[in-house]
């Protein structure tokens, strides 16, 4: 007759583990590391001469850790060198959409005098001067199809997928793409992030591209200014059902009589010495009403600049888009 050390069930251990990342934040030289944690349960029946005619046994954890620390270091590399390729890439679509858009521009004002006249010489039915009238049609005409073919060559902004995004980590990733003109530069950044931020609805590379015009245009004004103290501000914030992002700093700030109007196409705080000048915070408005948020200049702030964001939370069980309308 055979025997068995138990005809009970085997005891129902809690369930193994693999490959859960812990990262652990460090202080000092040694920074962040990240390790690999695997954890696997078994029974162990007792094996002593004490325990011969009894089944009792001990559930064990066999735990293992490795340090990959490394390996994360090089794939967070990777991942902020592709980040900074996209972003350059979608910058020399808009730096290009720009300078056609400003030439559209430019082209649009002359011709719109030279209608002007051509109205006001068929409301006087002036005959005397009908060569000169022939010659203004003929240029608005040419005037005409040249904006239609500048028109034309404006390249699209390509879609991208629109899905839950934490702007923490936008924000934070964005920052590493200014470490080195941070440090060459002089400027403190004071980083407060909201520990527990909820998702909002968007596409990460808009608003990557959003957060590093803002930033970008605090650079500028730092750079500018005679201040001693040169400080940006970073923070989020939620309230309601909004995500709130703030980016501040210790520049000139901008007069409250220009809040509204640096939103507007080709104005700028500055002198202007190209036809770029004057789009940036058109871009960063026509991101944030992609994403039905709302962008504003903070006018209660007196210690510079502060452009205040704010964003709908992502409702619940919200499914994955592609592009905006």
């Amino acid at each position: 007759m055979p025997y068995f050390d138990s005809l009970e069930p085997p005891t129902l251990l809690p369930r193994n583990f693999s490959n859960h990342e812990i990262r652990i934040e460090g202080g000092g030289h040694r920074g962040t590391r990240w390790f690999a944690c695997s954890g696997n349960w078994f029974v162990e029946k007792a094996t002593s001469a004490d325990h011969f005619f009894s089944t009792e046994s001990t559930d064990y954890l066999l735990l293992s850790i490795h340090d990959i620390t490394l390996q994360r270091r090089q794939q967070e590399k990777l991942q902020l060198q592709t980040i900074r390729d996209l972003l350059a890439e979608e910058e020399h679509l808009r730096s290009i959409r720009e300078t056609l858009l400003g030439a559209v521009h430019q082209i649009s004002q002359p011709l719109n005098q030279i209608n002007a006249a051509i109205q006001l010489m068929n409301q006087r039915n002036d005959n005397a001067n009908q060569s000169v009238k022939n010659l203004l049609i003929h240029v608005q005409t040419m005037g005409e199809q040249t904006i239609e073919t500048l028109q034309r060559c404006v390249p699209k902004i390509p879609e991208s997928a629109v899905l839950p995004v934490n702007l923490n980590q936008l924000l934070h990733e964005v920052m590493l793409l200014f470490g080195t003109k941070f440090l060459s530069n002089g400027i403190v950044i004071d980083w407060l992030p909201n520990p527990i931020l909820p998702p909002i609805l968007g596409s990460e590379n808009k608003l990557r591209m959003l957060f590093k015009q803002l930033i970008d245009n605090s650079l500028n004004a730092l750079k500018l200014s005679g201040n001693t103290e040169r400080l940006i501000t970073l923070c989020t914030t939620t309230e309601h059902d909004w995500v709130f992002v703030r980016v501040c700093d210790s520049g000139p700030g901008i007069p409250p009589h220009q809040h509204a109007k640096v939103f507007e196409p080709f104005f700028s705080t500055r002198s202007i010495d190209s036809m770029q000048v004057g789009m940036g915070l058109v871009m960063a408005k026509e991101i944030v009403t992609q994403h039905q948020g709302l962008i504003e200049i903070d006018p209660n702030y007196l210690n510079g600049c502060c452009i205040k964001l704010s964003f709908p939370i992502c409702p619940k069980n919200i499914s994955t888009v592609t592009g905006y309308e």
